[in-house]
């Protein structure tokens, strides 16, 4: 029994319905808009969001909560009337003022939840790959995490979770899980790595090029995390443009060390979140096997 079970347990039942709230919402024709920092969100971003602080309250009122969507003016009566229907449809009751529950933060507490209700919004818009993000962490370290990811392409949607020190799990009905590992490669040139699909820049190009990495996969979301701890890539190559945040991190983070692997800048440093923000020294980071953490950054140097 873990100290974080009922965490983890939690973050699960949200993020499976919450993975609901967004199929359902998918069949719907809605707008979706751009946000101030370029980035898109619709309507189902909204929805999931507010399901999961409203769970999130209700069972850990003392708890902070650090959600990426808080722009009130997209909640419409026409919007909020298709978000409650959904709720409807799913038989989630009980959430009366979606607007006070989208930007509910909780009070100041070393117990802190991120949450990330669609990471990969360009994907879900388009019906490719996307994620729905549970993180939870004492004192801005993460200590639990789950990550939804839905059936695509024909195959069954996924639950992973972590455990600060319990280690990394994967599930196709969240509720039987199994362990899962990352890869042991330790050739950098065999590896197969994954990059963004839309937030990309030429040093993943270079570094490509240099590694000699033929095998490589642009995707959305942080569901290049649980590829790289569940061994099916080696390695996730992120360069950064913009200020990182702490919900698109934090969950994927912990599930790749707590299967074995390791995620550090480009200088080598370990994750530190603080407030909202990843706090990173380095222009971008990695997620691979320890092995090839090391080749990663010898090669880094001299690149850099």
């Amino acid at each position: 029994m873990h100290k974080f079970n009922d965490e983890v347990s939690l973050a699960i039942n949200l993020a499976k319905k919450a993975l609901d709230i967004t199929e359902y919402l998918k069949t719907k024709n809605f707008d979706s808009y751009q946000k101030t920092d370029n980035t898109p969100v619709t309507i189902a971003d909204l929805a999931s969001q507010i399901y999961i602080i409203s769970r999130i309250k209700k069972n850990f009122p003392e708890d902070q909560i650090i959600a990426e969507e808080s722009n009130i003016q997209l909640l419409t009566p026409q919007t909020i009337s298709l978000i409650k229907k959904s709720y409807d449809s799913l038989d989630i009751k009980e959430i009366v003022n979606l607007r006070e529950t989208l930007i509910y933060r909780g009070p100041n507490s070393n117990r802190q939840w991120t949450i990330d209700p669609i990471d990969g919004t360009i994907g879900y818009k388009k019906g490719l790959v996307y994620a729905i993000g549970i993180g939870f962490m004492e004192n801005y370290i993460p200590k639990a995490s789950v990550i939804a990811v839905p059936s695509i392409h024909n195959q069954k949607s996924i639950i992973y979770k972590a455990i600060d020190k319990g280690g990394a799990w994967r599930s196709e009905d969240g509720e039987s899980f199994k362990k899962i590992n990352v890869s042991n490669q330790k050739k950098l040139n065999q590896a197969i790595l994954c990059h963004s699909l839309h937030y990309d820049s030429p040093l993943s190009d270079k570094f490509i090029e240099m590694a000699q990495i033929k095998n490589t996969i642009a995707m959305d979301s942080m569901v290049k995390f649980c590829k790289v701890a569940e061994g099916m890539y080696d390695i996730y190559f992120r360069p950064l443009t913009t200020n990182p945040k702490i919900w698109d991190f934090c969950p994927g983070d912990l599930l790749v060390r707590e299967a074995g692997g390791k995620v550090t800048d480009f200088y080598g440093n370990n994750f530190q979140y603080k407030h909202d923000e990843l706090v990173i020294a380095s222009s971008g980071f990695f997620a691979s096997n320890k092995d090839l953490n090391t080749e990663i950054l010898k090669l880094l140097e001299k690149i850099l």
